[in-house]
């Protein structure tokens, strides 16, 4: 959750040519032998028949607080996972996170060359990226549930550990003198309109961007404060689909990206894998019974934390039951234990927070979606520089045609959202809100018109 303040198109290709010199040097393979999931602030890579998964970083400080982080929630998983099994009955890893294969590291290589940059190899994790399911048209709602409840549990965890991780908080932990919205909006200036206006080329004028600022302080950014103090919180994960693969059976999950040591909404995480610009699979209905299933596995994580051994397992069975009798619909038609786990034994309060969560949604889609048009911008204007390239093989057969149409998306979902909140009755900020809603939706109709997103 970085900008790209300052890096040039022609820094990161020199990036990705060391980087792809030293993994040839480190696993003796051939440049051809490796495919690119194409430039984020991060380098991922696999193997050709997916033996390989391996990562640049962007500074030694994100490679040491992965390692970190994956050994904090390594320690956790092995706490949990023996009432995780008998509650569910299941031998499926509780949280599924990667291995660092300890026989490949950057000790093989010259000093001079480790120089500024770390490198992770992965152990193998037989499976397909989430991703790449979704490419080729293969992901079921399934696959969505999963790693949503990988993310749950994820975010969980950290926020329950939060002193262990050191995790920055995003509201609090700010300058002297900034607001509690400073963090949003400056995601929303540097991240979405700084990177689409240098990467894209798309004009906008300063005016326009102070208005768009101050609306999406209104709208966006002081609605995720409230969801924050709200205690709608967790570890940020980025819960993207480049960031899980799933066994070929379908049955479990490993996910990556654990870089971060952030205390944020925890809707942000859940946005990005259900609002990633791919072709929408997923209708109202099945989406909402995603977030259900993310609240209730939230109950679950703090039950099996707890030792509320008998509120793990009547949880772990209404899940079994729901998934039976009403295709994992957890919070419709007899559906009163579904409230009162997430109330703690008292309906009405699970039903209020609930409805705050479904409430604030809508800011985490738009939060997301902006985020990832701008960096998109920014994967365009690199894969446009290295298509032809002899030492990188996209993983997309035309990554700057595939980055187009996910803009797209992320705009038409961006639009349909302002759509709904202009038009909403129960909004907080009221008449503002809906009049900052009608504004922003009239200047990203404009920018959809523009003709960087007509092109491919």
């Amino acid at each position: 959750m970085t900008t790209v303040e300052g890096k040039s198109l022609e820094g990161e290709v020199k990036k990705l040519a060391i980087t792809i010199r030293l993994l040839s040097e480190l696993l003796d393979l051939r440049t051809g032998n490796l495919f690119f999931y194409g430039p984020s602030r991060h380098l991922v890579f696999k193997g050709e028949h997916g033996t390989i998964v391996a990562k640049s970083y962007g500074s030694v400080d994100r490679y040491q607080a992965e390692l970190r982080n994956l050994d904090i929630f390594f320690r956790i998983i092995q706490a949990r996972s023996e009432l995780f099994r008998e509650v569910t009955g299941s031998d499926a890893a509780y949280i599924g996170i990667p291995k660092i294969d300890p026989t490949l590291d950057m000790s093989r290589l010259p000093i001079e060359v480790q120089n500024g940059t770390r490198i992770s190899i992965f152990a193998a994790v037989p499976g397909q990226l989430l991703y790449d399911r979704i490419l080729g048209r293969m992901s079921k709602f399934e696959d969505y549930l999963l790693a949503a409840m990988q993310i749950a549990r994820i975010q969980q965890e950290g926020k329950i550990y939060r002193d262990k991780f050191n995790l920055k908080d995003v509201v609090r932990d700010r300058e002297a003198g900034s607001e509690d919205t400073t963090y949003f909006l400056n995601r929303f200036k540097d991240v979405f309109l700084r990177q689409l206006i240098t990467y894209g080329g798309v004009h906008i004028p300063e005016t326009v961007q102070e208005e768009m600022l101050l609306d999406w302080k209104i709208l966006v950014a002081e609605n995720l404060v409230r969801a924050h103090r709200d205690g709608y919180t967790g570890y940020y994960f980025d819960g993207n689909p480049r960031n899980h693969i799933l066994s070929f059976d379908g049955s479990s999950i490993v996910s990556f990206d654990f870089e971060d040591r952030v205390y944020a909404p925890a809707l942000l995480g859940l946005a990005s894998l259900l609002s990633f610009g791919l072709c929408p699979h997923l209708s109202q209905e099945e989406q909402k019974k995603i977030l259900d299933r993310f609240l209730l596995e939230i109950e679950f994580v703090n039950a099996l934390k707890t030792g509320a051994r008998d509120k793990a397992s009547r949880i772990a069975e209404y899940i079994k039951l729901r998934e039976q009798c009403c295709n994992s619909d957890l919070s419709e038609k007899n559906s009163s234990n579904f409230y009162r786990f997430l109330g703690d034994d008292d309906e009405g309060i699970g039903k209020e927070f609930r409805d705050g969560f479904i409430r604030t949604w809508p800011y985490a889609l738009l939060d997301r979606n902006s985020a990832w048009l701008g960096h998109k911008a920014r994967f365009r204007a690199l894969a446009e520089r290295l298509i032809g390239n002899e030492e990188v093989r996209f993983v997309m057969e035309d990554p700057v045609k595939q980055y187009a149409i996910e803009q797209r998306q992320h705009l038409e979902q961006i639009l349909q959202t302002l759509e709904q909140q202009s038009q909403a009755v129960h909004i907080k900020n009221g008449r503002y809100a809906q009049d900052a809603a009608y504004r922003l939706r009239n200047r990203f109709q404009e920018l959809a018109a523009h003709s960087y997103f007509s092109q491919n």
